[in-house]
């Protein structure tokens, strides 16, 4: 009997008649490099009991999202993880200017996991999805950290020298500036454009307040987005930026987007802007009234618009923010401009990321500056065209055009 029982523990224990006993997988915990989890994978996938291969899957799973750590991430390495079945996966995002074809991820044999491995700088933070069968686009189920963009939430990944910025986030105890919505009918456009004004905690007793024009404004103003308010908030409660105001313009127009037609080298916007809502503001508000007092902002096609208002509006607007900027819209017609008429004391602050981020449009007009040795601030950093990139930027630019005493 004693025989016997020996006998059933060794079959039960490998699943086969006769079979050799494989010891158990064994994985460092946390895993070191990506060789060594990978390494583990391939020993799970060779168990050749699929009950006892499941098991220790679901253990190596549940291990890894108690520690945070899907997708895997070691110096560099990023290892995409995704259980489920499907005909084919993929993992697509900043890094690869969101194309999801061909498909890039491998099913781990005899598994339901599906792995696709990456290499990214030490400092990067992106936006990511999961692609199924290539027409299903999922966030990562094992990955709580997500970021909203302009077509919804991605699935957020930060690599280990990432530092994210303390800005976004309101500040406990921070005072609260006031939002106040307002609408223009533009003879210039022929059109009602709405927009909301901040102004800041203790407005009643400053004067002479500076004033930042943003465009796509309802979605730097989103906290989900750009997070502009909090940024603001935060900035002048902690002594780092001087109070100022900010116009945020809604480019929606009868629930219509007008961002595109607005943005591109449209003169009759410049004119809606500097004619007609600047007065306005000036008007209702205690603002500076020099061109160094204003700045235009924008990110994508609002940082060509701002590149554009420098051209047609830099006797009104000093300050010129950049981020990201579409310079390729308009069939790039704005780099030859700035080389023909390039405009007089402008202060610039350029900003763009590494990953499928514009750059090299970006890059020849940056060229163009320095050939014209124009003088401006940058700022690269190795993310993508994502709000994520472009919240965290903000303090950057707003405490370089108006810093705090």
């Amino acid at each position: 009997m004693r025989a016997l029982a020996i006998l059933l523990v060794f079959c039960l224990g490998c699943g086969v008649s006769g079979c050799a006993v494989r010891p158990a997988p064994r994985l460092q915990s946390p895993p070191v490099s990506r060789a060594d989890f990978l390494a583990h994978l391939h020993d799970i996938s060779a168990l050749e009991n699929p009950v006892r291969r499941t098991a220790e899957l679901d253990s190596l799973w549940a291990g890894l999202q108690a520690a945070g750590r899907i997708p895997f991430v070691a110096a560099d390495s990023v290892t995409f993880l995704f259980r489920g079945q499907a005909g084919s996966v993929t993992f697509t995002g900043d890094f690869d200017g969101w194309n999801p074809e061909p498909p890039h991820a491998r099913r781990i044999p005899g598994t339901d996991l599906w792995i696709q491995n990456e290499v990214f700088p030490g400092d990067a933070r992106l936006d990511y999805k999961i692609v199924i069968n290539g027409g299903t686009w999922l966030l990562d189920p094992a990955n709580p950290r997500t970021q909203r963009g302009g077509f919804g939430d991605n699935s957020e990944l930060r690599m280990p020298a990432y530092v994210p910025s303390p800005w976004v986030e309101r500040q406990p105890d921070v005072p609260r500036g006031s939002l106040t919505a307002a609408a223009l009918t533009s003879s210039n456009l022929g059109y009602t454009v709405q927009y909301t004004v901040y102004t800041p905690a203790d407005y009643a007793d400053l004067d002479s307040l500076p004033v930042i024009y943003v465009t796509d404004g309802q979605e730097y103003a989103d906290p989900r987005l750009g997070s502009m308010v909090e940024v603001l908030d935060n900035l002048i409660a902690a002594h780092r930026l001087r109070p100022l105001l900010a116009v945020f313009i809604d480019p929606r127009v009868n629930g219509k987007n007008l961002r595109a037609e607005q943005d591109i080298l449209n003169e009759n916007f410049v004119g809606f802007v500097r004619d007609e809502l600047v007065p306005v503001i000036d008007d209702h508000f205690r603002t500076g009234k020099g061109r160094m007092d204003r700045g235009i902002l924008g990110t994508s096609l609002g940082g060509l618009n701002a590149a554009w208002f420098a051209l047609r509006a830099g006797d009104t607007f000093g300050r010129i923010g950049i981020q990201s900027p579409a310079f390729q819209a308009g069939e790039s017609r704005i780099i030859g401009l700035w080389e023909q008429s390039p405009p007089a004391d402008v202060d610039i602050f350029l900003t763009w990321g590494t990953l499928h981020d514009f750059g090299e449009d970006t890059r020849k007009f940056c060229n163009m500056l320095n050939n014209k040795e124009i003088s401006y601030r940058k700022l690269i950093l190795n993310e993508g065209h994502s709000w994520g990139a472009w919240r965290a930027q903000l303090d950057d630019i707003l405490t370089a055009f108006w810093p705090a005493p």
